[in-house]
This record gives C-alpha cells, sequence and structure tokens, in this order.
C-alpha cells in the first residue's frame, strides 16, 4: 500500500511514521534520494543510507526492474506492532510516492551498516547475508573465503559477474551471501572506500 508522498526539492525531508515495519520499501524516483534512515522505537536503527548505500542494497535478488525503481528490504516479513519512523531526503524537484507491503509474517529485520574502509588498510567481513560496495576499482583486492575452505581473489568485473547468478546487477558491486556460503570477505581498497553490510538480526535485538 502506499504510506506516502515525499515533498518536493533537494535536501528536503519528508517523516512518515508507522505502527509496524513492512517487509519492503518501493518506491520510483528519476533521481535517487539523499538518504533514507529507518528507526523501529525502542529498537533502534535499521538502516542510515546515503544514495550509494541505497544503490548497493537495492537490487538484492531481484530478477528485473523498471527505470528508476527501488526496492529496499527491511525485515523477512511483515512485523507488526512497532512504530517505525521513516525519513526520507529527497535529490531534485520530485516526488515520489512511496509504498511499504509484506509478503509473510517475519521474524528478523535486515538491517545495513556503513563501514569506512581506508585505502590500503584492509577490512576482514564476515557474518553477513549481503555485502555491497561504494566501488571496486582496478587496484583493489579481494579475496573470499568460502565455508568449504575454497579461497578466491576477484576482480572488479568478476564480481559484476559472481553478482548476476543472484539478480540483475545494473552494474552494482556486491556479494550475495543469502545462503551462507562465504565464511568472510578480505578487502583492501586502493582508495578509500564504503562497505555496506547487511545481516538478519532477530526482531528486537537490532544492537
Amino acid at each position: 500500500m502506499q504510506i506516502g508522498t515525499l515533498t518536493t526539492g533537494a535536501t528536503v525531508v519528508t517523516t512518515i511514521v508507522l505502527n509496524y515495519l513492512p517487509q519492503y520499501l518501493y518506491y520510483i524516483a528519476g533521481t535517487q534520494l539523499t538518504g533514507i534512515k529507518v528507526t523501529v522505537a525502542g529498537d533502534g536503527v535499521l538502516l542510515d543510507l546515503n544514495a550509494a548505500g541505497l544503490n548497493a542494497i537495492n537490487g538484492i535478488r531481484r530478477k528485473g526492474a523498471t527505470a528508476n525503481d527501488n526496492l529496499i528490504p527491511l525485515a523477512d516479513g511483515f512485523v507488526p506492532n512497532k512504530v517505525t519512523e521513516l525519513s526520507f531526503t529527497n535529490s531534485a524537484a520530485q516526488t515520489p510516492a512511496v509504498y511499504g507491503y509484506s509478503m509473510k509474517k517475519g521474524l528478523a529485520y535486515i538491517v545495513t551498516r556503513r563501514q569506512t574502509v581506508l585505502a590500503s588498510s584492509g577490512q576482514k567481513i564476515e557474518n553477513f547475508a549481503y555485502l555491497g560496495f561504494s566501488t571496486i576499482a582496478a587496484g583493489d583486492e579481494l579475496n573470499v573465503t568460502f565455508r568449504d575452505g575454497h579461497i578466491q581473489k576477484f576482480l572488479a568485473a568478476e564480481i559484476l559477474s559472481w553478482l548476476s547468478l543472484n539478480q540483475n546487477g545494473v552494474g552494482s558491486y556486491a556479494i550475495d551471501n543469502l545462503e551462507g556460503m562465504i565464511r568472510w570477505v578480505h578487502w583492501i581498497p586502493a582508495a578509500d572506500a564504503v562497505a555496506y553490510i547487511t545481516k538478519f538480526v532477530p526482531v528486537g535485538d537490532i544492537g
């Protein structure tokens, strides 16, 4: 169902309050929003993402998409009796309609966090369901250790190709670990970059 319409104008913030948490947010915007923040009262912040972060998680397991549409996962299903504040920062003279819908009852939040990874420092990322990258440059070092012990070095083009096995990535740099095949990813970017780390967390325990 439609839960609201964003007020037009760059940097203009629209806040929508619900008494439940939908499984998905959906909107069509010619220019990606500057940011979305979702807070569940008493439990904490599910996500607080800029445009790059929204682009990073927009395509999770999506086999197709229409022009400029965005599908943002918030939970594994409908979570009732949770006062939820959704704050949208617009990016242009546009008034996107925002929808929230669910296809089953939910037991877990889908929490996404931003993590800055400094140039040449390296970061080990583990226990994730989905991992988005602000970018992967030619000089980056990206090694993936799988649960069966296999270790594979990936280049940017290979990440795009791998992602296409599960979704229509449309140029997104991301790693899908929804089936738990990966133990950890070790990423050494050539320049400062951001990882967008998505995890399933039991309802009531965002941390």
